[in-house]
Parts: C-alpha cells; sequence; structure tokens
C-alpha cells in the first residue's frame, strides 16, 4: 500500500473564490501540480489546471474536506494544508 502526502497552497482569494494549487504526492513527484478553484460560500469546486496523475480526483476531495473543516473551526481559509492518506 502506497502513503500519499497531499498538499495544497493558497494562491489567490476574491471574496468567497480561492485558487489552490494541489500537489498530490510531494514526496515522489513534488513538481508536479494543479489547481482547483474553492467557493467557501456553498463549497462548490472546480479544477481549473488538471494534471495526470492517479490521486488527482483523491487528492484534491480530501485537500477541500480538510480545507472546509479548517475554515468551519477557525472561519479562516488556512494559506496551506496537508494531507496524509
Amino acid at each position: 500500500m502506497s502513503v500519499f502526502h497531499h498538499k495544497a497552497i493558497l494562491v489567490k482569494k476574491e471574496r468567497t473564490n480561492c485558487w489552490f494549487c494541489f500537489y498530490p504526492d510531494i514526496v515522489s513527484a513534488d513538481s508536479l501540480f494543479g489547481e482547483f478553484c474553492l467557493d467557501i460560500d456553498d463549497w462548490s469546486m472546480m479544477i481549473t489546471q488538471s494534471i495526470d496523475h492517479p490521486q488527482s480526483d483523491r487528492s484534491v476531495a480530501a485537500l477541500v474536506s480538510k480545507i472546509r473543516r479548517e475554515y468551519q473551526t477557525s472561519n479562516e481559509v488556512p494559506s496551506e494544508i496537508y494531507f496524509i492518506a
């Protein structure tokens, strides 16, 4: 079983829209990244730059879930978030 270290970095925020760069496996391929936009008002998400990685969709789903939990406890969008799966 593989262990993946997912990471997202906030790169831009406009009103309720937040753009994040995400890295699906920062240990094995830290130069491989994509981008997604998350609307914290209704929690809709759109991948704006996709990547060819087997863990890409799972990575984004896990990171969005963790961002949402962090936001609900602190009422602030985190500038960086990590997730190990």
